[in-house]
């Protein structure tokens, strides 16, 4: 029985990398792992088997196809430990667990568009995204950043200032007066909380 396996650095366009295995002859992915998680097992997949290549299917057997899947599992439990989920989160839902370890793992502030992207690609077995978000703020775990209609969150729950591309929809730190630019906008949620006559 032969699988079919794809990776997909930048998933829907959202900056973020898709890795899925499909059975051969089945619609539906086996698994998909997606954003920093996906990077990562497809480099392991490079590293160990260098037959696997860059964004076209490549066509694996059962071996490797359980191979893959004990090494995501493996890593995954890995991650949750280091990035102190399982501290922050003991007896949680699996699915909170996921959605803050892609936030602690990924170097982007995704908007709510990528994390809806998350689910359906990762766990669309979830259904309730917005719930899990809500909770993980008021756990003050993550912050909700919101920029117009449109809702980031940052890995980072303290209050610090943002900068919007407005080319590219794309949210991120701050980090001085270099960043600034006609296209680039300095977001300060926390200004009116902290501000002092």
């Amino acid at each position: 029985m032969n699988w079919q396996l794809q990776y997909e650095p930048n998933h829907q366009h959202c900056g973020e990398a898709c890795l899925t295995l499909t059975q051969h002859n089945r619609c539906e992915p086996l698994r998909r792992w997606f954003g920093p998680m996906a990077t990562q097992l497809a480099r392991w997949l490079r590293a160990s088997h260098s037959k696997i290549s860059g964004q076209h299917p490549t066509t694996i057997n059962k071996s490797l196809a359980q191979q893959l899947l004990m090494q995501a599992s493996f890593h995954h439990q890995a991650c949750l430990h280091r990035y102190h989920v399982t501290q922050d989160l003991p007896a949680q839902s699996p699915a909170m667990c996921d959605v803050l370890l892609y936030l602690r793992m990924s170097r982007l502030h995704p908007c709510q568009d990528t994390m809806e992207t998350l689910l359906n690609t990762q766990m669309p077995h979830c259904q309730d995204l917005e719930d899990i978000l809500q909770r993980l703020v008021q756990a003050e775990l993550i912050q909700c950043i919101n920029s117009g209609s449109q809702r980031f969150y940052d890995k980072n729950p303290y209050p610090h200032d943002h900068i919007l591309d407005t080319q590219t929809d794309r949210l991120f730190d701050y980090t001085g007066p270099e960043d600034l630019s006609a296209t680039r906008i300095l977001i300060q949620p926390h200004a009116a909380r902290y501000w002092i006559h």
